[in-house]
Parts: structure tokens; C-alpha cells; sequence
């Protein structure tokens, strides 16, 4: 990514996916910048398509109805991770209620299992509204562009 000014412009434009959301305009910069992004976190990400950053998202599992409540470990605007004793097998569609704090109501996606290892799991989103999507990725984004976090402030 060049430099200082494409990481400001990335910070702007996800402090308006967090806010209000991205308007048409702004969502092909965005998408040329979280690619840029994407490019340079590659070399520890391997072959994801989407950013995803560690994130502490409270996620109801309300399908299978045998599921809990849980925490995220990671999240982006392709999927998340999480931390469950029991994970369902690899395949197993999911129904999600995800608690931001940008929004007063929890998002709903639906998922399937990508991967599981003991005690967590991975899912890529099967179908999630686009804002909903921008912003999961905003907070990755977030994440990433933070002090401590993966890339120079």
C-alpha cells in the first residue's frame, strides 16, 4: 500500500463504514484499498479473500438450535472465528446473530463451517447483507490500523 496516505484514506473510510456506513461512491476506493491491505497481511494469511483481525464479538449460534452463545477470536467481512468446545463438523450451515457496537440490533447472517480444530472453529458467511459485510470488514480494518495492531499507525 503506498504509503501514509492511502493508510489515512483507508482509516476515513472505515470510520465511515463504522458510522453511517459507505455510500456508492466511496465502496470501489474501499475495495481497492482492503485489497491493497489484504496484499500486504498475505504473507501471514495465506490464501484469504477477505481481511479478517482478532475481535471480541458477541455471537449467538441460533442454528443448530444445540449451539450457545459465544465470543469471536477473529472477524472480517468473509467470516469469522470462535473459540467452542464442541465445534460442529465442517459443512454444518449456521444462523448467526453477531452483537456490534455500532448498531443497536445484533446483524444476522447465515454461515457454514469452513474448518474446525479442537476447540474452535472457522465459518465463511453464506449470505449477509452488504453494509452488514462492510462493516464486519471496518473492524477488521480497525483492528489491523490500531497501535499494536499488525500495520504502522
Amino acid at each position: 500500500m503506498a504509503a501514509d496516505a492511502s493508510l489515512a484514506e483507508l482509516r476515513e473510510l472505515s470510520e465511515h463504514a463504522l458510522a453511517d456506513g459507505l455510500r456508492d461512491a466511496q465502496r470501489g476506493r474501499w475495495r481497492d484499498l482492503v485489497a491493497q491491505l489484504l496484499g500486504r497481511t498475505q504473507s501471514q494469511e495465506g490464501r484469504r479473500k477477505h481481511i479478517r483481525a482478532a475481535a471480541g464479538l458477541d455471537v449467538h449460534v441460533l442454528e443448530p438450535d444445540d449451539l450457545m452463545g459465544l465470543i469471536t477470536t477473529t472477524i472480517g467481512a468473509g467470516g469469522l472465528s470462535m473459540a467452542m468446545p464442541s465445534p460442529p463438523p465442517v459443512g454444518t450451515p449456521l444462523a448467526l446473530s453477531i452483537k456490534v457496537p455500532q448498531r443497536k440490533v445484533p446483524l444476522f447472517v447465515k454461515a457454514q463451517v469452513a474448518w474446525v480444530r479442537e476447540g474452535e472453529m472457522g465459518a465463511i458467511f453464506t449470505d449477509a447483507v452488504q453494509s452488514d459485510r462492510e462493516l464486519l470488514e471496518a473492524i477488521a480494518v480497525r483492528a489491523l490500523l490500531t497501535p499494536g495492531g499488525m500495520l504502522p499507525p
